[in-house]
């Protein structure tokens, strides 16, 4: 799904549907599957602007990071992220 995102094949609703079923996966006790979470939202960063990371993927992250976070890179991601 990651490289999917990367290339432009979705579109920005279908990778905001995608994501809002990919976000519980970010706390899996599973280090496998929380860092392919991460690289799935890492890979959606320059397809959306802070405003719309801010608007769109805070909401949706929330309850899994331990504070805002307004850039979807991997290292933000990682280290908001409450552990498993």
């Amino acid at each position: 799904l990651s490289r999917l995102s990367e290339v432009a094949l979705h579109t920005r609703s279908t990778l905001l549907d995608i994501g809002s079923k990919i976000a519980p996966l970010l706390c899996h006790p599973n280090s496998w599957v929380r860092h392919s979470s991460i690289n799935y939202f890492a890979s959606l960063e320059r397809h959306f602007t802070m405003a719309e990371v801010y608007c769109f993927f805070q909401p949706m992250l929330k309850p899994f990071l331990k504070h805002a976070l307004l850039e979807l890179s991997r290292d933000h991601l990682s280290r908001a992220l409450h552990p498993p």
